[in-house]
């Protein structure tokens, strides 16, 4: 596929859209789980929750995009 490809581009823009709008339920569902938590730990928590979606979210797409 061309990188002038009109199709390439659209794709690429449909990923970015629905990673923003999933990285928005990922925020409100960390922020909820941690919400109870000691402060100390609330950091912990968001760092490693945020952490882990990113990881997940760049794992899944290349599995996507592999097959």
């Amino acid at each position: 596929m061309e990188l002038e490809s009109q199709a390439l581009w659209l794709g690429l823009l449909k990923i970015i859209w629905i990673n923003l709008i999933l990285s928005g339920d990922n925020a409100v569902v960390i922020a909820l789980a941690a919400r109870a938590l000691p402060p100390e730990q609330q950091r912990k928590a968001i760092f490693i929750g945020s952490g882990a979606a990113v990881v997940l979210r760049v794992l899944l797409t290349l599995v996507a995009v592999l097959n």
